[in-house]
């Protein structure tokens, strides 16, 4: 083993030796050498470039359209057709989504079309079983100006009530009072939007739930929503109660928070349904 050791070493230094030895100004290349070399440093030059563009690229935050009114109402119209089973004109639908077109594009328009409406303000909108309230919104929930994602309240109960232990329900509540008020790094470049909303939908559906007695969630959320002071325009709901049902159902404090905090689009009492 030492004689191999020894063997090893001397052959390291007669390396070295001839690496100091090497002068490589006395090299000489023929030219098909040379023509060789220079390829291969513009395609290492090449490559470190693309790499560069690639780095910078993915890096870059993305940029999405905002698109005027009329195409965004034409991209829903477009949606509409490839999603609703025979889909055909209404009226009365066409108007609604014109008026949330111009809400969701920032449009000073909306503010024309009704009482006390504001852009500062979330959309509540209202109408009987059918009419395409949950349709609409859907149709809208990925617009750059404002998008929010939709939250069934069914469905937000049921996991409530999977939750286990008071504390645990009390942040699952929390959580919804505060969802979506701020982007993510990732979401911070999406549009001009301030930040990420919420539409309720289906809300007066729900059940009541226990934590030491009998709890309204939808309640206790909206009071949050209103208290951490987010957004009015980062809330939406989706409803069949009136005005009455919903002082009834969550309380007078709720009832007069929703005057503040939306703008109420309602279909008339005899709107077609879309489901036709």
């Amino acid at each position: 083993m030492q004689t191999q050791n020894l063997n090893i070493g001397s052959s390291l230094q007669r390396m070295v030796s001839a690496a100091s030895d090497f002068d490589i100004e006395k090299v000489t290349l023929t030219e098909e050498e040379k023509q060789k070399a220079i390829n291969t440093a513009l395609r290492a030059a090449l490559g470190a470039k693309r790499n560069r563009e690639y780095q910078k690229a993915i890096n870059q935050p993305p940029v999405y359209p905002n698109p005027t009114k009329e195409q965004l109402i034409k991209m829903c119209k477009d949606s509409l057709v490839r999603s609703v089973p025979n889909y055909t004109p209404n009226g009365h639908f066409d108007d609604i989504l014109n008026v949330l077109a111009m809400y969701f594009t920032g449009s000073g328009e909306f503010e024309q079309q009704g009482e006390n409406y504001s852009l500062e303000k979330g959309i509540l909108i209202w109408g009987n079983v059918g009419v395409g309230k949950t349709t609409l919104m859907r149709l809208f929930q990925t617009n750059t100006y404002q998008p929010y994602r939709l939250v069934d309240v069914n469905d937000l109960v049921s996991k409530f009530s999977q939750q286990a232990g008071s504390d645990v329900k009390q942040k699952f509540i929390y959580k919804y009072g505060n969802l979506f008020s701020q982007k993510t790094p990732l979401e911070r470049s999406v549009g001009t939007h301030q930040g990420i909303g919420v539409c309720f939908d289906d809300l007066g559906t729900e059940d009541d739930q226990n934590d030491f007695g009998k709890i309204n969630i939808m309640e206790r959320i909206f009071l949050l929503r209103y208290q951490n002071n987010l957004p009015f325009n980062c809330t939406h709901v989706i409803t069949n109660l009136s005005a009455r049902q919903i002082a009834e159902r969550y309380g007078e404090r709720v009832a007069d928070r929703f005057k503040q905090m939306f703008n109420l689009v309602a279909f008339d009492e005899g709107a077609k349904s879309l489901r036709a």
